[in-house]
């Protein structure tokens, strides 16, 4: 099984508007992204996102760069969820949109590991499952294209 963790991208601050919209950059590095792995062929099948504006932003971007039809909002991916709800409900090819710190405690779970990974606005971290357990297969951020 394969999956694809991404942590929302930048968005505004409360302060400047309480949905916290992605910014001008934060939609500008989510494209960047969302065109560098459409460019690899990706089959992503589905996306989950929390529901909150700047994830749902962040998910409609990789949906439409990658044709995935199917895009929900679900429970289980707020940034303070325990990681166990969502990793009973991981399918191959599932792109999950979440937040800090769930999508690093999510990781460190699946992992079987004490290190967090440090996720960046916008990036996506890949995940396989090998019989032996999941490991890291590539992570993709902003910077790199």
């Amino acid at each position: 099984m394969r999956i694809y963790l991404v942590q929302h991208g930048k968005s505004a601050s409360e302060e400047e508007n309480p949905r916290k919209p992605l910014t001008f950059e934060g939609r500008n590095e989510t494209l960047r992204v969302a065109n560098a792995i459409a460019r690899n062929g990706l089959e992503i099948k589905r996306i989950l996102h929390s529901g909150k504006t700047r994830a749902e932003q962040t998910a409609q971007i990789f949906a439409e760069k990658l044709s995935v039809n199917e895009v929900e909002d679900t429970h289980g991916i707020s940034p303070v969820d325990p990681p166990d709800e969502i990793a009973s409900r991981l399918e191959d090819g599932m792109m999950i949109v979440g937040h800090m710190p769930h999508l690093s405690k999510l990781t460190s779970y699946l992992l079987h590991s004490p290190e967090t990974i440090k996720f960046k606005n916008s990036a996506v971290l890949c995940l396989v499952e090998y019989p032996e357990g999941w490991k890291i297969e590539w992570y993709i951020t902003p910077e790199m294209h």
